[in-house]
């Protein structure tokens, strides 16, 4: 179920979980590696950035994450330092093409996994410039 932003974007509902902070501290003392917000899923990772078919197509893929049901993806328009995260787009599949990206300028991606459990930390950054 998504429900509409006021700026037209589509964003998934989900089911917040209250945590106590001996839950948090306890999975915070996980291998890093992992990633994992308490009760959500891990990170995507593998995230690459590719040239697509067209002038201003960035193809991105991602592993997929057992268990999520959508990926949110976000984009940066600030070249070497991203910030200023706008939401893209939520997908269902661990691959999705952006569009009408304006040439020669480089974006910065990241991807978060979502569903049931909450939403995932947010991937490492991958950045690319539009053909």
């Amino acid at each position: 179920m998504f429900r509409r932003t006021a700026e037209n974007i589509f964003v998934p509902l989900l089911k917040i979980e209250i945590i106590t902070e001996n839950i948090f501290s306890l999975e915070s003392k996980r291998n890093n590696s992992e990633k994992k917000l308490p009760g959500s899923f891990k990170v995507p990772l593998g995230l690459t950035a590719t040239t697509g078919d067209l002038e201003g197509e960035i193809d991105l893929v991602w592993e997929p994450v057992r268990g999520a049901n959508a990926y949110i993806i976000q984009v940066s328009r600030h070249a070497g330092k991203p910030s200023g995260w706008i939401q893209e787009d939520v997908v269902t599949r661990s691959s999705h093409t952006i569009s009408k990206l304006k040439s020669g300028t480089t974006y910065s991606f990241r991807i978060a996994a979502a569903g049931s459990k909450g939403q995932s930390s947010w991937s490492e950054p991958v950045s690319k410039k539009a053909p």
